[in-house]
């Protein structure tokens, strides 16, 4: 379980003589259970990608406290903080931020190159279990600058589950993709949902994916409102 505490987040805006602070996000509370699908939404510049930042550890609020299954992440050290995210989180973002000039196997493989506790056999397998999974599985020795943006979606989205995440974070994954690919990766999100019990947040301007989420929230001047 996710319990957000009370987490304020501001930014300095302008220049050196001119620059105020911020507030994007003020005082949020949240609570996000074991195998929940939860939608952000809200206006361009609301926060919302702030508030999934915060809550996944890639950014640190000014005060309150995010805590997993008890443990608040912001006291750990920042080593600490990033295994934590690469053996517990899987991170898909509207951009890919794929190597564009390796394969879709390289791609994928890589974090648990990174975490270096598997061999290589054990490393081929998961690759391939995730590719089947997004069904990308004869596009594993393709160049991913090849691939369309709905097909490099779907990498990302392999490539976050091959560590066998707790929880998954979404930003705008299908921001950049039309109606049809945008329905395909709303529908991998659920059903790693469903099939592998898999805690998603997603952050999207779209309501009619959020009417899908089990719950979803919208960000208003900093607050936050169960819809």
């Amino acid at each position: 379980m996710i319990q957000v505490n009370n987490i304020s987040r501001s930014f300095f805006v302008g220049g050196d003589n001119s620059s105020t602070i911020t507030t994007i996000l003020d005082n949020v509370s949240l609570e996000i259970k074991d195998g929940d699908f939860l939608a952000i939404v809200g206006k361009s510049g609301s926060g919302k990608s702030t508030l999934m930042h915060c809550i996944s550890g890639l950014d640190t609020p000014q005060s309150g406290e995010v805590m997993y299954d008890g443990v608040n992440i912001f006291g750990m050290s920042s080593n600490d903080i990033a295994n934590f995210r690469n053996k517990k989180i899987g991170f898909v973002f509207q951009f890919f931020y794929l190597q564009e000039k390796s394969t879709c196997f390289e791609n994928c493989v890589l974090p648990l190159e990174i975490e270096g506790e598997k061999i290589k056999s054990e490393r081929i397998s998961i690759v391939t279990d995730a590719l089947k999974r997004v069904g990308m599985y004869d596009k594993a020795n393709s160049i991913v600058q090849n691939l369309s943006g709905g097909q490099k979606q779907r990498i990302a989205i392999a490539r976050a589950i091959v560590n066998s995440p707790e929880y998954i974070f979404a930003d705008e994954p299908t921001g950049n993709l039309d109606t049809l690919n945008s329905n395909n990766i709303l529908n991998i999100l659920l059903q790693l949902n469903k099939d592998m019990k898999k805690t998603i947040v997603i952050v999207t301007h779209d309501l009619e994916i959020a009417k899908k989420a089990k719950r979803s929230i919208q960000i208003v001047d900093g607050k936050i409102h169960e819809n």
